[in-house]
């Protein structure tokens, strides 16, 4: 009789072990979606600093390149520079007309590239953002008329007429009547928006319900094992690799979406505007990241020191 009862002890705290891992680990994956809550609140749903995040990326090389490169697209559509040079040149220089269409191309090109560091671009890149993000919530809320295009993207028609402006300011006037649209960078289809939603959803409403849980069941695990450090260590490396996997299932999930953009200048485009909204995300979750190795570590050392001094 009294034989059994070590035994039924050690039963017990073998069954409680067991369950404070799994309230450690189910902690630590809690911890990681308390990061993803926290940046969809703060950067994609807020849309001050939605916009923020994105308000500096027309310096960036992807950017200015795809506006430039959509700039002389547009205002070549249907050989309109061809048609206007040739219109322009007279009859004994008509020989000259590719020449001066290729010049035009480029001037076009180089001029978009210089006009995109004005503060009127500023300002029309600004509300292109602000209405993106309108029909981006708008989508992820489940407004299906939120964009008529099946893709969310940054409208770009707003600098078409600074361009034109800005061309002729330079002496080019041959696109003074012309009404050219410069198109979308696209981000992602809005299709690719469809399955997430729900979950999106419930992350933004539930920002710091996560983490409270988390917190709550780390505790309630620490409470059950009798080595108190044991699912602290279990807690620490759960939370560093579930943030490591979130981050990976994020960054293949944004590089699937490129894939439907068929263009590389427009891929690298929405890269660009990519990487910048995952960019406070990748630091928050290094910093979470870290600091839950950190912890594991710790608690696994201390573990081992207490072994050890048995």
């Amino acid at each position: 009789m009294t034989d059994t009862l070590p035994e039924k002890s050690e039963e017990r705290g073998k069954i409680a072990a067991v369950i404070g891992i799994m309230l450690a680990v189910i902690a630590g994956i809690l911890v990681s979606i308390s990061v993803d809550t926290y940046w969809l609140h703060d950067r994609i749903f807020d849309t001050d600093n939605f916009v923020e995040s994105l308000a500096p990326l027309p310096k960036d090389p992807a950017i200015s390149t795809a506006i430039a490169v959509r700039a002389a697209g547009a205002f070549d559509e249907g050989a309109t520079i061809e048609q206007r040079v040739a219109e322009a040149l007279p009859d004994q220089l008509a020989f000259l007309t590719p020449k001066f269409v290729e010049f035009t191309q480029e001037f076009v090109f180089d001029t978009t590239k210089q006009l995109i560091e004005s503060d009127a671009f500023t300002n029309a890149w600004t509300a292109s953002l602000r209405a993106t993000h309108t029909a981006f919530i708008g989508v992820l809320e489940g407004d299906v008329t939120a964009t008529e295009s099946g893709y969310v993207g940054i409208e770009l028609d707003g600098a078409a007429g600074l361009i034109i402006d800005g061309l002729e300011e330079r002496g080019i006037d041959l696109f003074a009547e012309v009404e050219a649209s410069l198109g979308e960078i696209v981000l992602i289809q809005t299709d690719l928006l469809a399955a997430p939603r729900s979950v999106i959803g419930v992350f933004h409403t539930a920002s710091w319900v996560f983490l409270i849980a988390a917190l709550t069941l780390l505790g309630i695990a620490v409470l059950f094992d009798r080595d108190r450090f044991q699912p602290v260590q279990w807690f620490g490396f759960a939370s560093a690799a579930a943030i490591l996997a979130s981050l990976a299932i994020l960054r293949t999930a944004v590089n699937a979406a490129g894939t439907t953009i068929e263009s590389d200048v427009n891929r690298a485009a929405a890269d660009a505007v990519w990487t910048a909204l995952l960019d406070g995300y990748v630091r928050i979750s290094a910093i979470v990241g870290f600091a839950a190795l950190a912890i594991g570590l710790g608690a696994w050392w201390w573990r081992r020191q207490v072994v050890g001094s048995r």
